[in-house]
């Protein structure tokens, strides 16, 4: 068993994708099988979540580094790494921000 689970439902702000996922828990469609894929697929997308979620509020130097020598050929130096961190931070600000704006702009459209 692991530590954490691997499915949490908060009925305060549940969620479209969680009512499907606890549908399954239903006795008479049990899918022990089907439960335990769930399980690992649920671990490992929390898991690459999290590890985005940090490189995004503090791009480790592999991450800017990957970045910084597509866009530069200048040598991967601590000031050229803290430059293009500052880049990406700003960058997955606006990313984050304009996909929101147009998930809102979209939900509007359709009301």
């Amino acid at each position: 068993m692991d530590k954490t689970p691997f499915f949490v439902i908060n009925l305060e702000k549940l969620k479209p994708r969680d009512i499907k996922d606890l549908k399954r828990f239903i006795c008479t469609d049990l899918n022990l099988d089907e439960i335990l894929s769930i399980a690992m697929e649920k671990k490992h997308y929390r898991g690459i979540q999290e590890i985005f979620k940090n490189e995004i509020e503090n791009p480790s130097d592999e991450f800017t580094s990957f970045f910084a020598k597509q866009m530069t050929e200048k040598r991967m130096t601590s000031a050229v790494l803290d430059e293009f961190r500052n880049y990406i931070k700003k960058s997955f600000k606006e990313i984050i921000n304009d996909l929101a704006y147009e998930k809102i702009t979209s939900i509007k459209n359709n009301l």
